[in-house]
């Protein structure tokens, strides 16, 4: 009788650790690397092709390029004042640098890493995008109010269209050949303008949050997810309406997507460290975060080949984190996670139950 009332015990109590908070705890990333690189990188584009990843540093006015098969700086190119955006073309094997403080976009040769064009584009641009079904490169200018529209072809202004106030973000959507552009708006109101490759002009816009920055394209959901200080707005590319709304309580700016293990990961900061944040593309929870040094990160990208983040810091250098320790995000039976006051109650409950059997153990010998 003793026995089978102490494994009893013994089970009550394994099971209460098992479902602890502790043992349920978010994953965590792994830095691997961290790459210096010039001054004050902003924005970041792996290059699949050559196994590089492009940045722009906006302070140098120049691009460092880094081999992810040894994590070194292996090029570094000058470019126009103050480089921001930056967008690959698989097609032509070309990066596109929007230039913010020049009204200009640079493009490079990622066979010599030498600057092949330069494009006078809108004023301040900032977000830019590729469309590969179109082979056109959308380039939101902040200043001007408006998206420029390049020819991977000819390398020239094809179109303008006018968006929204002080459009940042640019995000392209292969399903519907649709352009979404972030217009984060002087007065607060901030909304995503909707534009179509096939006509040039808007066809929606949606509001959103205060002071939207990047978006990015969900392929699994069709969705749209959009930073805009410490929230995240989901909208359907079918409805062009919002359909979810979270917090990743911290400030997210950078944006990109893993479709391997179905999340979405933002780079921002937390006071005044990088922060970096997983969101799973099926619950919308936060399932992993991590806190790096000081600095702010604008961008970030994920390299699909080796399972890695790079994420600028700001102010020198690019965090490469390793996404091996994440779970998949994908829907999955799971155990239910307890809260501290949930535990401390089952803590509190089979104590109560050891105590009771102990006694009338005793009183039954």
């Amino acid at each position: 009788m003793k026995n089978k009332i102490w494994a009893f015990l013994g089970l009550l109590l394994i099971t209460i650790f098992v479902l602890s908070p502790v043992n349920v705890a978010k994953a965590a990333f792994e830095v691997t690397a961290t790459v210096p690189v010039g001054v004050g990188p902003w924005g970041i584009v792996y290059d699949s092709d050559k196994g590089e990843i492009f940045v722009t540093n906006f302070y140098d006015n120049t691009v460092s390029v880094i081999s992810d098969s040894n994590h070194t700086v292996i090029a570094t190119i000058p470019v126009g004042t103050n480089p921001v955006g930056i967008a690959y073309d698989s097609a032509k094997g070309e990066i596109y640098v929007s230039n913010n403080g020049a009204g200009t976009v640079s493009v490079i040769s990622d066979s010599n890493h030498t600057v092949i064009a330069t494009i006078p584009v809108g004023t301040n641009p900032v977000g830019i995008a590729y469309d590969s079904a179109k082979g056109e490169i959308y380039v939101a200018n902040w200043g001007s109010n408006t998206v420029s529209i390049i020819s991977d072809n000819t390398h020239t202004v094809i179109a303008t269209v006018p968006v929204g106030d002080r459009p940042k973000g640019v995000a392209y959507d292969p399903t519907k050949g649709t352009i979404f552009v972030a217009n984060s708006d002087s007065s607060g109101n901030g909304t995503v303008s909707v534009i179509s490759d096939n006509t040039h002009a808007v066809t929606a816009t949606v509001t959103v949050g205060s002071g939207p920055q990047n978006l990015v394209y969900v392929s699994s959901k069709d969705q749209i997810f959009v930073t805009h200080g410490r929230t995240v707005s989901v909208i359907s590319d079918n409805t062009n309406a919002i359909v979810d709304t979270m917090n990743i309580d911290s400030g997210g700016s950078g944006i990109a997507y893993d479709p391997t293990i179905g999340v979405i990961f933002f780079s921002g900061s937390y006071g005044s460290n990088v922060t970096v944040r997983a969101i799973s593309d099926s619950t919308h929870e936060v399932v992993a975060n991590f806190t790096l040094g000081r600095g702010s990160a604008y961008d970030l990208t994920y390299n699909a080949a080796n399972g890695e983040l790079f994420v600028p810091d700001g102010i020198g250098a690019v965090y490469v984190l390793s996404d091996s320790s994440l779970p998949s995000a994908s829907p999955s039976p799971t155990i239910p996670e307890l809260t501290l006051g949930a535990f401390l109650a089952l803590a509190v409950v089979g104590c109560f139950v050891a105590l009771t059997l102990k006694r009338r153990l005793k009183l039954a010998v």
